[in-house]
């Protein structure tokens, strides 16, 4: 479908990309990965036609599609999220308006040629429509919205009034709507909660087209992807399988060259010193020469390196009190919007807790009132003996601009640090030599994240609250901040959509729901596994149900399919004939009737429930009717 071949790409006199070559089959699921700043957007934007390489080759298939989503909404704020998502179906749109045109055009023609021409046009227009699935417009929308948390009142919200994130979220509907045959996704997750990344996550299991995904988030990759293309320096590794079947196949890679290697160094130190000993002897000199030509020749194979991780803590300047907050009765709303009803949480020192719940449901806002900078809410928030806190914000790293250094940036929040103190916590972030004085307004938004969590290093807390901390930054880094957490004396409470992330330091999660928040003792993958198991025995309740629904239809007082015809007299068979007709024709007149209903855009809209249900029965019936009719044939053969 698409072939990279020896592309090259120079960025402010370094290689970013240096001789890239890979290709990738129809279909391919595949995650370009690696550290912040080494080229995986830039080579995106160069298969979709955004960018100039340098040299090289990008080769496409005629007629290949392609949508690209970038790390910015590309929508009309001036339009509805409806209108927005209905611009995706214009073509087919705009074949069912003609439809109706003609059929109304049809009406006032008498029978002849003219009449013909346009009962032919119908008939391919209506076979297209057909065929693009037209009819099920409306309950495509509703799944795709559905599924990245939107709510059918939404439909008719202009754009312009959603945030960022969410405009996110509607170029990412916009784009799985299309359903072109190569989807280039850029950090897809990263506006996303927990519940609309997994349902992505399946959604994109059973994608039809082929996809290559930049992303930092591990489980997403799990879960999305059979191939992986790392990116080291300004080159690529291939490998094959998933996220943790590259971090095994890397490792097993590593040993491998690492004792090739080892075999290779002593071979050539016993060489060495032979042909050293040998050199001037008379007898043996020719060998040594031999050998020291062979030498020569001999592909060296170079020592394997692993990338440095960057190492850091948090260290806590003043322990703090067992109970280190305790909440009791909080109310909160926005007018008429109630966001917390009755709420009771305690944390205590030392926990790593994860706060969860979908977007909007509070999760910030409670963070706040934490930190008081919300007072307005009823209850009690009690901050424990010798509490200090140090807050991460989700924008805290948007927040860092101007022509400040970051070693200025970072001095400034702490200045009883000595300058080698500031410098040593910024090579410990990775933002080292001249990078430490490079203005703020020229850093990457990882590199802000960086100095964020710099500082909070510095203060000295022993209670840290971190508002999705991962969003701009890499897989090194994440690791780093893990080992951080766990190592973190004091007490952390971490809102995250990264469940890998949370897993690997949480002993307890917060989840915000229905305006209230439960509590789990356990990591997320614990929490998830209680959550489907509820999950599945609500299912088998109610495919319980299905079933005697299904019974019900199926027991209408109907005639019998005889099951042996052939013994009956030709006059049974003949009122039979007649029984399976009618039969025959008030199950036709069903059928219409609910797929009337179906091909309705609203029915979906106003009751998705009904929708699948009525999906579920004209199922059944097709089913009954094909029966009837087999039945129908064989009493006519008969009667012949």
């Amino acid at each position: 479908m698409i072939r990279l071949t020896n592309i090259n790409k120079v960025y402010l006199g370094e290689d970013l990309l240096k001789d890239i070559t890979w290709h990738m089959k129809p279909g391919e699921k595949i995650g370009l990965i690696g550290p912040n700043g080494t080229g995986k957007t830039t080579q995106l934007r160069i298969i979709c036609g955004q960018e100039e390489h340098d040299n090289g080759d990008v080769y496409i298939a005629p007629n290949t599609t392609i949508g690209y989503l970038s790390q910015e909404p590309t929508v009309n704020p001036d339009n509805t999220l409806d209108q927005e998502l209905l611009s995706v179906f214009k073509k087919i749109i705009e074949i069912e308006a003609t439809i109706r045109n003609l059929q109304k055009e049809i009406a006032q023609l008498k029978e002849g040629k003219e009449l013909d021409l346009m009962l032919n046009e119908i008939a391919q227009l209506q076979e297209y429509f057909e065929l693009k699935e037209g009819y099920a417009i409306s309950a495509k929308i509703g799944q795709v919205i559905s599924g990245l948390g939107f709510s059918e009142e939404d439909r008719n919200k202009l754009i312009k009034t959603f945030s960022g994130g969410w405009q996110m979220r509607i170029s990412i509907a916009k784009l799985l709507l299309e359903a072109p045959d190569l989807l280039l996704l850029d950090e897809p997750t990263n506006h996303l909660d927990i519940k609309a990344i997994e349902w992505l996550e399946n959604y994109l299991a059973s994608y039809k087209g082929g996809f290559v995904i930049v992303s930092h988030d591990r489980q997403f990759l799990d879960k999305t992807v059979e191939r992986i293309i790392e990116m080291e320096g300004a080159r690529i590794n291939l490998y094959w399988g998933n996220y943790t079947q590259y971090l095994q196949e890397k490792e097993v890679r590593y040993k491998t060259q690492m004792s090739s290697y080892k075999i290779q160094q002593d071979k050539i130190a016993k060489e060495k010193a032979f042909i050293e000993r040998f050199r001037a002897n008379a007898i043996r000199s020719s060998q040594a020469k031999s050998r020291e030509k062979q030498l020569e020749k001999m592909n060296i194979i170079s020592a394997p390196t692993k990338t440095k991780n960057v190492k850091f803590n948090f260290p806590v300047k003043v322990k703090s009190g067992d109970e280190v907050l305790k909440i009791n009765q909080l109310y909160k709303a926005f007018g008429d919007n109630i966001i917390f009803e009755d709420v009771n949480l305690e944390v205590r020192l030392g926990e790593k807790i994860a706060l969860i719940g979908d977007n909007g449901t509070g999760k910030t806002t409670l963070f706040k009132m934490i930190l008081g900078l919300d007072n307005d809410y009823k209850g009690k928030i009690k901050h424990g003996y010798l509490v200090n806190c140090m807050y991460f914000s989700q924008h805290e790293a948007r927040g860092l601009s101007g022509t400040k250094t970051a070693f200025e940036e970072l001095h400034d929040s702490a200045p009883a640090y000595t300058n080698e103190q500031v410098r040593a916590t910024l090579g410990r972030f990775g933002i080292s030599g001249d990078n430490a004085f490079k203005t703020l307004d020229d850093l990457s938004g990882g590199e802000k994240a960086r100095i964020a969590l710099s500082k909070m290093l510095m203060a000295g807390a022993n209670l840290l609250l971190f508002d999705e901390p991962t969003n701009h930054l890499d897989i090194p880094a994440k690791e780093a901040l893990e080992e951080a957490i766990n190592n973190f004396e004091g007490t952390v409470i971490v809102i995250s959509h990264d469940r890998k992330f949370i897993d690997n330091f949480v002993s307890k999660i917060f989840i915000i729901e229905n305006k209230s928040i439960k509590v789990h003792y356990g990591d997320y993958s614990d929490y998830k596994y209680k959550l489907n198991k509820l999950s599945q025995q609500e299912k088998t309740s109610a495919n319980s149900q299905k079933a005697y629904n299904k019974k019900e239809i199926t027991t209408r007082k109907t005639c019998t399919i005889v099951d042996n015809p052939k013994k009956l007299s030709p006059k049974a068979i003949e009122k039979q004939i007649n029984k399976v007709e009618k039969e025959i024709i008030q199950i036709e007149e069903e059928i219409k009737i609910i797929e009337d209903k179906l091909a309705n855009p609203d029915y979906f809209q106003n009751s998705p429930d009904e929708f699948i249900k009525s999906s579920e029965e004209l199922n059944i019936l097709k089913e009954k009717l094909n029966n009837y009719n087999d039945n129908w044939y064989e009493l006519i053969e008969i009667q012949e």
